[in-house]
């Protein structure tokens, strides 16, 4: 068990370290919108590869963000009875979700996504405008890449209730803000 926290420790270091380097994402897609609109009407770049750039990279921000936001326990919940629950009653419905739900719908997710970039790559798609973005399979690759690191972040989540309900963790994890904040520092650059 000790080696599959272990395993998880990377797992999630690898997760959140590409949710971290994925928010400079942010910052481009601020410096694309300012040339779209500065450059608007003027001729000097297609307005149309800018606007789908700008769809692209919020696309891409999104999809990296995933998983490191799951992991640090900041996505969205319905907190009416986990709060009064014990951390190893908390654990069981984690990992039943993860198991019958969360897992399964990432594994089916990435396996259609894998396929539809795959087909996009094969046929050469590119933008329905004359003047649009070529190669539209690399923004179909960051939805299976998504959902990769979603079953990655899943498993991770997996292992450490587990180890919650076995006893060898004493808190399950995204129980504590401290945690998160641990994790951050981490992952600075």
């Amino acid at each position: 068990m000790r080696r599959l926290l272990r395993l998880c420790d990377r797992i999630d270091w690898i997760v959140l370290r590409i949710g971290y380097v994925a928010g400079v994402l942010f910052l481009v897609l601020i410096a694309v919108i300012l040339l779209d609109v500065g450059t608007r009407g003027r001729g000097w770049i297609s307005s149309t590869r800018l606007q789908e750039l700008e769809w692209h990279l919020h696309a891409a921000l999104c999809f990296l963000v995933f998983a490191s936001t799951y992991l640090q326990d900041r996505h969205v919940r319905i907190e009416v009875f986990r709060e009064r629950w014990g951390k190893k009653t908390r654990a069981v419905v984690e990992m039943l979700g993860l198991l019958f739900l969360f897992l399964p719908m990432c594994a089916v997710v990435f396996y259609f996504s894998y396929q539809m970039a795959l087909t996009s790559f094969i046929r050469g798609d590119a933008s329905a405008s004359v003047t649009g973005l070529p190669h539209r399979w690399i923004i179909r690759s960051f939805q299976p890449l998504a959902f990769l690191l979603l079953l990655l972040a899943g498993f991770s989540l997996f292992v450490r209730n587990l180890a919650v309900l076995l006893g060898i963790s004493p808190e399950a994890p995204g129980s504590s803000s401290q945690d998160t904040v641990d994790a951050a520092d981490d992952i600075r650059v």
